[in-house]
C-alpha cells in the first residue's frame, strides 16, 4: 500500500490487488439506492463478479485506489491493465482498441455522501498522473452514474453508450463508456 497524498483529513493510497474491505463505499452506494428506490443493480454484487474474472486471467492485473478519512474508506476505484478484453470487460462493442501496455480501464468508481465533490480532484490531480508517469496514454471508463458524465465528458471523450436492464428488470440503465487521452 503506498500513500499518495494527505489533504483535508483525507489520505489517497493505491494498492495492488483487491481486498473485500475495499467494498464498503460500494455497499453504502447500493443500500442509498435501496432506500430511495434508485435501482435494484447490485454493485456489490457485479464488483465482485467483475474481480473474480479478473483474477481468473493471468495476463490482467488490478490496482484499488481508495480514500480514508480516519479508519473509514471513503473512496474507491478499481483500475485494470495488461492484456484486457474491453468488449468482454465491458460488456459494450467498443469502437477502439486497448492497447496493452498504454491503457487502463477504471470500474466501480464510488464515493460516499459525505465526501462527494471530489472525485474530478482525485483522478486529475492523483489518478491520471500516477499512470500518466508509468506509461498510460489513456484511460477507460463505463458509468451509468448521469450525474458523473460531464465529469468524465471534461476529462475525455464519450465513445459509446449503451442500455442494460437493472438485476430484477425494473429499470433500464442508461450508460457511457469515455476514454480519456492522458
Amino acid at each position: 500500500m503506498e500513500l499518495l497524498k494527505k489533504a483535508d483529513n483525507l489520505e489517497y493510497y493505491v494498492e495492488k490487488g483487491f481486498s473485500p474491505k475495499y467494498l464498503e463505499p460500494i455497499a453504502k452506494n447500493v443500500l442509498w439506492k435501496i432506500r430511495n428506490k434508485w435501482d435494484d443493480y447490485n454493485e456489490v454484487s457485479h464488483c465482485c463478479r467483475f474481480i473474480e474474472s479478473i483474477r481468473e486471467s493471468h495476463d490482467i492485473w488490478i490496482e484499488t485506489h481508495f480514500i480514508k478519512n480516519g479508519f473509514k474508506i471513503v473512496g474507491v476505484l478499481f483500475v485494470t491493465g495488461g492484456k484486457v478484453d474491453l468488449d468482454r470487460i465491458f460488456k459494450v462493442k467498443l469502437p477502439c482498441q486497448f492497447q496493452d501496455d498504454k491503457s487502463i480501464t477504471i470500474s466501480y468508481f464510488h464515493i460516499v455522501p459525505e465526501v462527494r465533490g471530489i472525485g474530478e480532484e482525485w483522478l486529475r490531480q492523483i489518478v491520471i498522473p500516477y499512470y500518466k508517469e508509468i506509461g498510460i496514454e489513456e484511460i477507460f471508463i463505463k458509468s451509468s452514474h448521469l450525474k458523473a458524465f460531464s465529469l468524465y465528458n471534461r476529462l475525455g471523450k464519450e465513445i459509446e453508450a449503451y442500455t442494460t436492464q437493472s438485476d430484477n428488470r425494473l429499470y433500464s440503465r442508461k450508460g457511457k463508456v469515455f476514454q480519456i487521452k492522458i
